[in-house]
């Protein structure tokens, strides 16, 4: 048999083209292959799908009254919403009573009321009942036994020289009303003081004092809680204006209750001195005085840490500021100084910036000058102000005191070489410069007061 010549087949090519992936179906990659004999030229592979990209659409509970929705899922590749949020139907309320409580002898009682336990809403308010009072018989009450109480019986007692008595505390055994009257009487004689701490309380709201006390020890306004100061019509040496304490004549400013709550006070024109502790940590954001202020001394700690308060312009006339007149009022960023205001030291302005203190162009005692206040002759550094990157402060050559907290609390200062021109370095005046790291004393140095280098723990 003759054997013919078959001349081979030619490929029949078949392309796989590409197919990008979605979110949810995978895609391939180009492929090329035979159809007649399956040869692959380019091998088509499988691309996974995705999966969304999501965002989540928030939704809101329900309430008692307003349906909600749930949340729902949204892909922002694909466009599709393929969790829908559904309505959630409002619950309706779930109303509870508020059972009657019985007035006693000394507590307000309540009405029946009711409300929502879920929202809270009330149905029926409950009212205050009032309290029966005691029905006392011997010296206790026939209803409940209390003990009829003395207007004396919260308190600790000394004799004072001239047969007197003084309030020193509160006694701890007793738990003393928020609205507490002082005693004029103890075991038969006259109650005329109030001593240091004495009504030191975190209960105490209001106090009255009565006309027979004549000494209010200064830090009055220390019970955290005190919101009101009720004093004696015929007191001879304290009066209360809107609950602040006063001298009789109005020129003296005692104590502001530290939870007063005003977000300013204008102090009263007659008003000549302020008294240590008047405004320990009290809540005013501003203290204004007038034009007609006859303001002359802000005294030691009267702003003590008063942070609430951000700026004060002093007024005219003001003559004194005590050292630590405003001691740790963190806020108080922006200060004027008025030009009769040349007694005063750098812890005022610890926590302001040169540009936000202004000097009266008027004022005879000081300068500001470089990044600092200093007084007019340029004798005495009484602030260095903190700069942003600058770690060391070059005295000028008119200077030769260091005034009382001149660099306290300065963060960047790290070296201080001090000249030996300088005489004097006054008390706390490097104190809590946490950074300061190299000190140099002059040789000559006469006087360095307390405390000047207290909290300086980089200092070695």
């Amino acid at each position: 048999v003759h054997q013919n010549y078959i001349a081979p087949l030619t490929h029949d090519y078949v392309t796989v083209n590409q197919k990008d992936p979605t979110c949810t179906e995978p895609g391939n990659t180009y492929g090329l292959y035979c159809s007649l004999c399956d040869e692959v030229f380019a091998k088509s592979e499988e691309i996974a799908a995705k999966g969304h990209s999501t965002i989540i659409l928030e939704g809101y509970d329900a309430t008692c009254t307003e349906d909600g929705l749930t949340d729902g899922k949204y892909c922002y590749i694909c466009d599709k919403t393929y969790e829908p949020q559904s309505a959630i139907r409002a619950y309706g309320h779930n109303e509870v009573t508020d059972s009657e409580v019985d007035s006693t002898c000394s507590l307000m009682g309540l009405t029946e009321g009711s409300h929502c336990s879920r929202c809270n809403e009330i149905f029926t308010e409950q009212k205050k009942t009032l309290a029966l009072g005691h029905t006392y018989n011997g010296g206790y009450c026939s209803v409940c036994g209390d003990k009829k109480s003395t207007p004396d019986e919260y308190f600790i007692f000394e004799l004072t020289d001239d047969g007197t008595y003084r309030i020193t505390d509160l006694d701890p055994e007793k738990m003393h009303p928020i609205h507490l009257r002082l005693p004029d009487v103890h075991e038969g004689r006259t109650v005329t003081e109030i001593a240091l701490y004495a009504l030191n309380s975190v209960y105490l709201k209001r106090v009255y004092i009565p006309a027979e006390i004549t000494y209010v020890a200064e830090d009055f306004s220390c019970s955290s809680a005190l919101e009101k100061i009720e004093i004696a019509s015929d007191n001879q040496h304290y009066t209360s204006l809107d609950g602040i304490l006063y001298s009789k004549d109005m020129t003296v400013l005692y104590a502001y209750p530290q939870k007063k709550a005003l977000e300013s006070l204008l102090i009263p024109d007659s008003v000549e001195a302020i008294k240590p502790y008047a405004f320990f940590y009290s809540s005013p954001e501003k203290i204004i005085f007038s034009d007609s202020s006859n303001l002359k001394r802000i005294e030691s700690y009267a702003f003590y840490n008063c942070d609430a308060i951000t700026s004060i312009i002093l007024p005219e006339g003001l003559e004194t500021v005590e050292a630590a007149g405003f001691y740790k009022c963190r806020s108080l960023a922006s200060v004027y100084i008025p030009a009769s205001l040349g007694d005063f030291y750098g812890d005022m302005l610890e926590y302001c910036s040169y540009e936000n203190v202004t000097v009266s162009h008027e004022n005879p005692y000081i300068k500001k000058e470089g990044s600092a206040l200093y007084t007019k002759d340029g004798s005495t550094l009484i602030r260095y102000f903190d700069r942003d990157g600058v770690s060391e402060y070059e005295f000028p050559q008119s200077v030769s005191k260091i005034g009382k907290y001149a660099f306290s609390e300065n963060e960047n200062l790290k070296t201080v070489i001090i000249p030996d021109r300088i005489e004097a370095i006054g008390e706390y005046a490097f104190t809590s410069c946490k950074n300061l790291k190299t000190l140099r004393l002059p040789r000559g140095i006469e006087w360095i007061q307390k405390h000047t280098f207290s909290y300086c723990y980089a200092l070695t």
